[in-house]
């Protein structure tokens, strides 16, 4: 029993007040195992009332000064997941490195393969149905929307800034004429020098979007495989997972980056792009019993609650739901 793995996420969302019954459940029977899983949960939520202070829950960033010492610390630590509280009790010990303007996210340092001349890698993975924003070491922001991994090397920022994403992203880059940004999706790489522009890089869509808002990008094939296309201000390039093929349209005001306002904008899309959007914003897995549904959806979601968007579905369209834990399931009635 002392070899069971440590529940590191389900003990940050007990100490955030976000843990579901079976996520209690399974912690209580962690902490009845063994006298040394009592005293490391004792120890983690001591370090949590520590980092939140009459209830603050973010760290303002110093920067590049103080990058270095915090990630001498992290260095010392095992290669595990990581707490969010534990996160921001490190940091805020340091002055600060990040930004959390989200409940729910957590990082993750993997050490690289020996004989590698290189530091940690540091990963920010956001679950599903939360929102996190970043500071990296140069002063980028990042909001990272629902299900989004945000990575990048113990390197960055000395001689080049580049980081992998999948999900998606809003970057407001730091301008350095020295250093590009790149922005690592796997299909393509977004490279630029200072703008802003969102990344939607999910790995079950069947493509690859890039909305510029200021600046320049260049979209290219990964491993130095040629240019795509290069965008302008307000402009929108979509690419396909499956050919490559690149299309450029003018973004529409209101409906893209519309997550950036917690809002989801759908316009003419299919029953599978409105539930793929509700899983992403309520942490839930849709599955749909009907095998053809002809509806197409236009819909605008702000702070309604998943079972009032149902309810609203099912004024529009002739459905039944029902909704099991994180499980739903729709039938579309003739």
């Amino acid at each position: 029993m002392k070899n069971k793995p440590v529940p590191y996420s389900t003990i940050a969302a007990f100490l955030h007040g976000e843990a579901t019954s079976a996520q209690i459940s399974r912690l209580e029977e962690w902490l009845g195992a063994d006298e040394s899983h009592r005293e490391l949960f004792a120890g983690l939520k001591k370090e949590w009332e520590a980092a939140h202070p009459r209830g603050v829950d973010c760290v303002v960033p110093d920067k590049e000064l103080v990058w270095t010492a915090v990630r001498a610390r992290i260095r010392r630590l095992p290669g595990r997941l990581y707490p969010r509280s534990f996160v921001v009790k490190i940091a805020g010990a340091a002055a600060g490195i990040a930004l959390m303007a989200g409940a729910g996210a957590y990082y993750l340092w993997d050490r690289m393969s020996p004989g590698v001349n290189t530091d940690n890698r540091t990963v920010l993975a956001v679950p599903a149905g939360s929102q996190t924003e970043v500071i990296l070491p140069d002063g980028t922001s990042v909001r990272l929307n629902s299900g989004s991994v945000l990575a990048y090397e113990g390197d960055f920022n000395r001689k080049r800034r580049h980081v992998t994403l999948e999900g998606e992203a809003f970057f407001c880059v730091t301008g350095d004429m020295g250093k590009e940004f790149v922005v690592s999706t796997g299909l393509v790489d977004v490279r630029v020098l200072g703008t802003q522009f969102n990344v939607s890089a999910y790995a079950d869509d069947d493509f690859v979007s890039v909305a510029l808002v200021e600046g320049s990008v260049e979209l290219n094939r990964p491993d130095g495989g040629g240019q795509l296309a290069e965008l302008l201000s307000g402009e929108v390039a979509t690419v396909s997972r499956s050919d490559l093929a690149c299309s450029i349209t003018l973004a529409v005001p209101g409906v893209d980056n519309a997550w950036l306002d917690n809002r989801v904008v759908l316009r003419d899309a299919s029953h599978e792009e409105l539930f793929k959007q509700l899983e992403r914003r309520y942490g839930v897995r849709v599955r749909v019993e009907t095998d053809r549904v002809p509806y197409r959806y236009w819909i605008t979601i702000r702070n309604e609650s998943l079972n009032e968007v149902l309810q609203l579905i099912d004024k529009t369209t002739p459905i039944e739901y029902e909704i099991d834990g994180k499980e739903v399931v729709i039938r579309y009635m003739e």
